[in-house]
This record gives structure tokens, C-alpha cells and sequence, in this order.
């Protein structure tokens, strides 16, 4: 099965991002090969547009894109060990219900997380561990500890320790403020991310009061383009906060949030859109 099929995919891509544009939000500042390649493309789940998230499979497949980092969501199973899996349900995936942390590995491995592709129906559900072992040294790693369970906070560092993957080369994010506290607290030059969605209505120092409370790196905000400002992102950096943004598959987003200097961009197709901004700006 060929794992690399960007060039083949350039021309599609071109035509989505064609009708993708009529409706984008212009890019504020000039987009520049420079600028694309200082972005941080993340894999979100892996490659899961061409592999099922979450899966050895995406993880592998966004290493041989080089893409510039991948994320995953964890959890912790009935008997400790740390899954790869977005739901905390097995259902969507696999078709068979099952709660991860009622759950033991044993009972887990049986399931096959294939989701649409129908090419990977044996694939299995991965151990945080196994997925880890698809890291290169060059890339960066986005780790979303699901829920609200602390313990699963150190069981994630033992298992980086244990890997050849380096502490820095991992980037946590949670959408639950306290996590990100407690995980601050105990691995304070670790870097972590607050999730979370931006609200028109909400006042925006309310972000930056939560952000200073939980001594988070930065912010990983969902893509709305009426708070994720140029003046928004300059703030960010202003305070010496990160700012990444999720998950935009739409490349003419991609160029909105390039042009107002977002640090990086999580996408089920993230190396589809670099090569296509690459190619669109020249290399």
C-alpha cells in the first residue's frame, strides 16, 4: 500500500482549495514559503484522512510525510495502561461499545478501531507506548490527556521516559484548566497547552486569565476566525504564550492563520495542505 501519496493528491487538493477560497477569511499579511515552513504542522490523530486515527498506521503515515509533529488523545485503561483513543467509547471506531477505563487492555486489543477505512480492518487499538515508538527525534509530539483523571498525568511521563522520544520533543494539551495546572505543578519546564473553543462573546482577557492562572505555555484554540486575530495571536506572543490552532483542513484557512503568525496548525491533513501551500507559493 503506498503511504506517501502526496503529489498524486496536489491536484485535487488544488481544486478544494480553489472552491475552499470563496468563502475564507482573506489572509491578513502576505503568505511566504518562509512562513508555511515556519508552522509547526501537526498530524491530528495521525494522517487519519488517509489511515483511521489514532492507529500505528497514521502515526506511521505521518512520519513518512514529515510532517513536523502528530497528536493523540490518551487514556487510561481498568488495569494502567495508556490507549490511544479520541472517544472514551470504543463504539464509533470499532462498532462494539466499549468504555476504555472499564476496560482492560486485554479486552481492547481484540477491537479493531478501523472506522471508514475498510483497508485497515485488522488494525488494533495502540498503546501510547507503541505510539511513541513511531516517533523520530525531529519531530514534536501533541499528547491530549482526556477527561479529568490526574493519575493519568505521571503514567504519561513514565511512559515518555521509558521511550527513546525526548521530553521536550512533547507538547500536552487538555481542554481541562486543571489538568494543565496539575500537570504544570509537577513537570513545570514541560510544555502544555490549554484546548479550548474561542467565543465571540466571551471577553478575551478571560483567556489570558486562565492561561496565567494554570501556568500554561500557551493556547490551542479551535479555528474561529472572528477571535483568532492577527491582534489575538499578537497578544499571545506579547506575553511569551504559544498559539496553535485546530483542526483546519481547509487550506485557504491554513493561509488565514499563517498569515497572522499562529505557531502551529493541527490538521487531519496536515501534510496534504503544507505541500499544497508549498506549491502554491513556490518552494
Amino acid at each position: 500500500m503506498n503511504l506517501n501519496p502526496i503529489r498524486p493528491l496536489l491536484m485535487t487538493a488544488i481544486a478544494i482549495s480553489s472552491a475552499a477560497e470563496l468563502s475564507a477569511k482573506k489572509p491578513d499579511a502576505p503568505v511566504t514559503p518562509a512562513k508555511i515552513k515556519a508552522v509547526k504542522w501537526i498530524s491530528h490523530r495521525g494522517e487519519s484522512a488517509d489511515a483511521p486515527e489514532n492507529t500505528l498506521p497514521a502515526f506511521q503515515l505521518s512520519q513518512k510525510r514529515k510532517t513536523d509533529g502528530m497528536e493523540t488523545d490518551i487514556h487510561l485503561t481498568r488495569d494502567g495502561v495508556l490507549v490511544c483513543s479520541h472517544d472514551s467509547d470504543t463504539k464509533r471506531m470499532c462498532g462494539i461499545p466499549m468504555i476504555i477505563e472499564n476496560a482492560t487492555f486485554a479486552e481492547l486489543r481484540t477491537l479493531h478501531p478501523a472506522g471508514k477505512h475498510r483497508l485497515f480492518a485488522d488494525v488494533t487499538l495502540p498503546t501510547f507506548a507503541e505510539a511513541l515508538d513511531t516517533m523520530k527525534s525531529d519531530r514534536t509530539f501533541y499528547v491530549e490527556i482526556k477527561g479529568s483523571n490526574p493519575a493519568i498525568i505521571d503514567a504519561m511521563m513514565e511512559a515518555v521516559d521509558k521511550s527513546k522520544v525526548k521530553r521536550k520533543q512533547i507538547v500536552m494539551i487538555a481542554f481541562d484548566a486543571e489538568i494543565v495546572r496539575l500537570f504544570k505543578e509537577k513537570y513545570p519546564k514541560q510544555k502544555a497547552l490549554w484546548l479550548t473553543g474561542l467565543d465571540p462573546n466571551r471577553p478575551v482577557h478571560e483567556y489570558f486569565d486562565t492561561l496565567k492562572a494554570i501556568h500554561a505555555d500557551g493556547i490551542d484554540a479551535d479555528g474561529n476566525q472572528a477571535v483568532f486575530t492577527k491582534p489575538f495571536v499578537d497578544a499571545l506572543h506579547d506575553k511569551g504564550y504559544i498559539a496553535a490552532v485546530w483542526t483546519i483542513d481547509n487550506p485557504a484557512d491554513c493561509e488565514y492563520f499563517i498569515s497572522i503568525g499562529v505557531d502551529a496548525i493541527t490538521s487531519n491533513v496536515a501534510a496534504r495542505n503544507r505541500e499544497l501551500l508549498l506549491f502554491k507559493y513556490g518552494k
